[in-house]
């Protein structure tokens, strides 16, 4: 996380955006906001679609539940579980 609000710079830099409004679901809202923190100028407007962890932190037993999913051997029903 720590470069990413510089990248975010560079890219509206190369074609010269001042400002922009931005959305970001899931991580890409916790990217959005803390470019929103680190340079509210640059910021118009904010539309966040399912914030992961920007405003509290996950229920200790998601994690537990959701880390099957990332666990092979992968498949629909595991995922439908």
């Amino acid at each position: 996380m720590p470069g990413l609000p510089a990248w975010l710079d560079a890219v509206l830099d190369g074609p010269g955006v001042t400002e922009a409004d931005l959305c970001g679901h899931s991580y890409g809202t916790w990217i959005a906001l803390e470019y929103a923190l680190h340079t509210p100028a640059r910021v118009g407007r904010l539309a966040p679609l399912d914030p992961a962890q920007c405003f509290a932190g996950f229920r200790p037993g998601y994690p537990l539940r959701a880390l099957p999913l990332f666990l092979p051997p992968r498949s629909a029903a595991r995922a439908r579980s």
